[in-house]
């Protein structure tokens, strides 16, 4: 069995000679400054950057406690009217049952389970 070498890797070798060359015949220091002003600037934007929140928990803030408890309490009170066939008493609370399964609209198999 023969190897196969990456058709990526003739390029990835000829980059990384390249930057190598590049680097050995640059001068050691840079021939600027850079203002504190800009420093100062970096590293703020550094800090702000580090200590945000990460993008996950935007998903995560109580929607489905908070719909369960919402929804969920007016779906149980709903019950003696259900068992007693009482129509007219369900009826204008319909959207209470919808609104219930928005609990599980983060995890997609369980609210096809729930909502059909």
């Amino acid at each position: 069995m023969s190897r196969h070498m990456s058709p990526l890797a003739l390029p990835l070798a000829l980059v990384a000679a390249a930057c190598t060359l590049r680097l050995a015949l640059a001068p050691a220091f840079s021939s600027g400054m850079a203002a504190r002003r800009e420093m100062l600037g970096a590293v703020a934007a550094g800090v702000v950057v580090l200590n945000s929140p990460l993008p996950a928990l935007a998903d995560w803030q109580g929607e489905p406690s908070r719909a369960l408890k919402k929804y969920g309490s007016a779906v149980l009170a709903l019950e003696g009217a259900v068992a007693k066939g009482d129509l007219a008493a369900i009826k204008p609370k319909l959207r209470k049952f919808s609104l219930l399964c928005g609990a599980w609209r983060f995890e997609p198999q369980d609210f096809r389970k729930f909502s059909a």
